[in-house]
């Protein structure tokens, strides 16, 4: 677009949620391969508050010793191993506070690119939308809110 003076602030902490032991799986046989109760899946899948199962270091996508991640803490490499949509929160909203909000304060256009469960998150807050009511928020591929 020839703009190349407009930053670009690239974070782990705007990533997809880590869906733990669920990850790679299709979300219509996981509960047969991964032996999950349907219902479980779905309320894993959808809350706000329930975490897949967590993701251990044997697992095929499991991104502990992916260069990109060297610098999180223990801590932080630990939640990372399945994230509900609080935790996907938490680490998510000390970006958006710390960076966002003010750059919006000083009268700057936020574009945000992000995965459904970021902007899922980013929404809920913005809009103190309920635990509850979270669970019926689609949000499209590919088209700006």
């Amino acid at each position: 677009a020839g703009q190349h003076w407009v930053p670009v602030t690239k974070t782990w902490r705007l990533n997809e949620r880590h869906y733990g032991a669920l990850q790679g799986y299709n979300k219509d046989t996981a509960y047969e391969e991964l032996d999950i109760d349907q219902e479980l899946l779905m309320e894993m899948r959808r809350s706000y508050a329930t975490p897949p199962p967590r993701m251990e270091d044997d697992h095929p996508y499991w991104h502990g010793n992916d260069r990109r991640y060297s610098k999180l803490t223990d801590e932080q490499m630990e939640k990372s191993r399945a994230e509900s949509l609080q935790g996907a929160a938490e680490r998510i909203m000390p970006f958006f506070n710390s960076v966002i909000v003010p750059s919006l304060r000083e009268g700057n256009r936020c574009l945000v690119v992000s995965h459904a469960n970021t902007i899922r998150t980013l929404i809920k807050q913005i809009d103190n939308i309920s635990d509850q009511d979270i669970k019926q928020l689609s949000i499209p591929t590919g088209i700006p809110l």
